[in-house]
């Protein structure tokens, strides 16, 4: 309903895409590891959203879709590229040509979702999943979440690059967990 008034012409649309295009930034770039715990509609921007962050978790009831071919509305580039990145062409295709909602299963088959959880185990499965992330070395999730985007990009890596590949061995967190390893204990962590 908000269309005629925010987005009637492609000046409005310029505008409203550079608010919706700083947030899935945001949220893409976020230095933290991003979980989207999906329980019910995930459609539209809600689905673009879902695409930029880490990992994605929904309830075996959960539909996906991005139907705007009915509304004569194309996904821009810049918000359609983490959806092709995650899906693959085809799959992305599919989802934009034929415009259905789909649901939980469709979505792991594409690589849209990592896990589909039963209702009633989606909370535990969310804490998990985070608890699993947070007992990691901070640093190290970064540079993950950093190496594994610029992978995405077809442009050779750099000998800087490459090179900071090896500067975890130079962190306190590298000491902690080594040590720790060795001791069979579980490592304390301080993002240094």
């Amino acid at each position: 309903a908000e269309f005629p008034e925010v987005r009637r012409d492609a000046g409005q649309a310029r505008r409203y895409a550079k608010l919706v295009n700083g947030a899935l930034t945001a949220v893409g770039t976020c230095r933290h590891p991003v979980v989207a715990a999906i329980h019910g509609l995930c459609v539209g921007g809600g689905l673009e959203l879902a695409t930029v962050c880490d990992l994605r978790l929904c309830t075996d009831d959960s539909r996906f879709g991005i139907p705007v071919k009915r509304l004569g509305l194309v996904v821009s580039y810049t918000e359609l590229q983490p959806l092709v990145r995650l899906v693959g062409p085809a799959n992305a295709k599919e989802i934009l040509l034929e415009g259905r909602v789909f649901g939980a299963g469709r979505a792991r088959e594409m690589g849209l979702v990592n896990r589909v959880l039963p209702l009633a185990d989606f909370d535990d499965g969310i804490r998990e999943s985070s608890a699993a992330i947070a007992e990691g070395a901070p640093l190290v999730a970064r540079w993950h979440k950093k190496f594994v985007g610029r992978l995405g990009f077809s442009k050779p890596l750099s000998d800087a690059e490459l090179e900071e590949s090896y500067n975890c061995f130079n962190t306190e967190d590298f000491r902690i967990g080594t040590e720790a390893f060795i001791n069979k204990t579980e490592p304390m962590f301080k993002g240094r």
